[in-house]
């Protein structure tokens, strides 16, 4: 399994397969606090698609420690570097749990990235499909390239575009693996939760799913929401409206420049 120690600019040092990839999902969480949604000293935070941990340990930053994070990864070679880095700087704030969230609990097929692991996914596009969106966004950000990539913004669109296709088939290569899945209701009740003040999902297709595993009587403990939504079958909407039955009186829908042209949309919801 390869691993990288990678200093994240707050100074923590953590393991991650690749010290580029963490440096750029860095980059994206402070976007996670935003139209309202606050991280205060003594929060409880539910990290749901927690990848290597890097928003939990942000928050705990942020937090100056003062925190109780639950984060759920269920791919294995992910979550061995979440749980490493979780017990290298506070095991006893920082839970690392080794189990997908959806609506029913059960076992899933998952397709995993080991060149991109925020891409793996229960519900994988085509091949074809998946290539054609890395396309798109490797071209919409040639300047966050890694240095040993840096050259290929040099080259003439004509020649880069060809380079770009060929990274975009090396960072899609895929295997799949089976994991667990629980529901959020049942991570409540057994770790006896009463009440979550922010939740953050980013599990790549699974959000409507994440959020349809909370039976009625929990979701009054949640107080703040944030959530990458990805846009198809009419999905943007169902959370949207899941989210004001519920009582979420301010949610907002936005999406970044860079996701334009793409299904991807931030939601942010609070009480």
């Amino acid at each position: 399994m390869r691993t990288q120690r990678t200093k994240l600019p707050n100074g923590m040092e953590i393991t991650a397969a690749r010290s580029e990839e963490a440096t750029l999902m860095y980059g994206e969480v402070s976007a996670y606090i935003k139209h309202g949604l606050t991280l205060q000293p003594g929060a409880v935070v539910v990290d749901v698609g927690a990848n290597i941990g890097i928003f939990s340990l942000w928050a705990y930053d942020q937090c100056d420690g003062q925190i109780a994070v639950y984060a759920f990864e269920p791919i294995p070679a992910i979550y061995h570097h979440l749980a490493a880095n979780f017990q290298n700087i506070d095991p006893k704030c920082l839970k690392a749990i080794n189990v997908g969230l959806s609506g029913a609990p059960g076992m899933a097929r998952f397709a995993y990235y080991p060149n991109a692991t925020f891409a793996s996914t229960v519900y994988p596009d085509s091949g074809q499909a998946d290539r054609q969106l890395t396309e798109t966004l490797l071209a919409r950000s040639l300047h966050q390239l890694p240095p040993y990539l840096a050259w290929v913004r040099m080259l003439p669109p004509l020649v880069r575009q060809p380079i770009i296709k060929l990274l975009a088939r090396y960072i899609n290569q895929r295997q799949f693996v089976t994991c667990e899945l629980q529901t959020l209701s049942q991570v409540i009740h057994r770790h006896q939760l009463e009440r979550i003040d922010f939740l953050k999902i980013d599990a790549e297709k699974s959000e409507l799913d994440v959020l349809r595993g909370l039976e009625a009587g929990d979701w009054g403990k949640v107080q703040q929401i944030f959530a990458e939504v990805h846009d198809r079958d009419g999905r943007l909407q169902a959370v949207r409206d899941l989210l004001q039955q519920q009582g979420f009186q301010t949610i907002v829908c936005e999406q970044d420049p860079y996701f334009a042209d793409t299904e991807i949309y931030a939601v942010y919801a609070r009480r």
